[in-house]
């Protein structure tokens, strides 16, 4: 991991997003997953952790996050997805870090508390366009953990079983990309994956 980032500002510049996607092109990838709790209610991972994950996928080259995000709230009221936000905390804060990611000589992991302030509340999805998904199976909220890779490495490869937490509580089912010309499609893998937790609870108790 790069060095750490311990100061904050503009972090929402859309002059930055421009200079650094003009730079570097990336790719939008989030691990999806269900918890018992919100996703405002779950800690911070430990970096080792999602270091672990990434390495499941083969994920290389990435600029990553520690903040499980409720996936309605991955868009903030500025319109910024989180991913954009992952871009531009790098460049401001590590630019060189952002350019030894692209090189594959490091792993950058954004801290919760600059990402989580922007993404846990504000909806910026129309409700029409919610409503056409069921996005929480029996008992479980939806969560995604973002993270995008230089598009000079290959794509991170799928997960072959689901992962558990150690204490049981949150469960990661998919690697998903998100496609910002067609964000809908990521709210239509949720959709799936919660159909597919519900096959797998079987029946509901009467």
């Amino acid at each position: 991991m790069h060095g750490a980032l311990t100061e904050r500002h503009g972090v929402f510049d859309g002059e930055i997003i421009v200079e650094f996607n003009r730079q570097m092109e990336w790719s939008h990838w989030c691990f999806v997953g269900f918890a018992p709790v919100r996703a405002q209610a779950i800690a911070a991972l430990p970096p080792g952790q999602v270091q672990s994950l990434l390495s499941l996928v083969q994920a290389e080259k990435v600029i990553g996050s520690v903040t499980a995000l409720d996936p309605r709230t991955v868009i903030n009221h500025k319109g910024v997805t989180a991913w954009h936000a992952l871009l531009v905390l790098a460049l401001t804060k590590d630019r060189e870090g952002a350019q030894a990611v692209a090189q594959g000589n490091a792993l950058i992991l954004i801290p919760d508390e600059f990402l989580r302030p922007a993404y846990s509340s504000h909806v910026n999805w129309p409700q029409p366009m919610l409503d056409r998904y069921r996005l929480e199976p029996r008992g479980a909220h939806p969560f995604v953990l973002p993270f995008v890779v230089h598009s000079s490495a290959r794509p991170p490869q799928p997960l072959q079983q689901s992962l558990r937490a150690p204490d049981g509580g949150m469960e990661i089912w998919a690697v998903v990309r998100f496609d910002e010309s067609e964000p809908e499609r990521l709210l239509g893998e949720i959709h799936r994956l919660a159909r597919h937790v519900e096959r797998q609870a079987g029946p509901a108790p009467h």
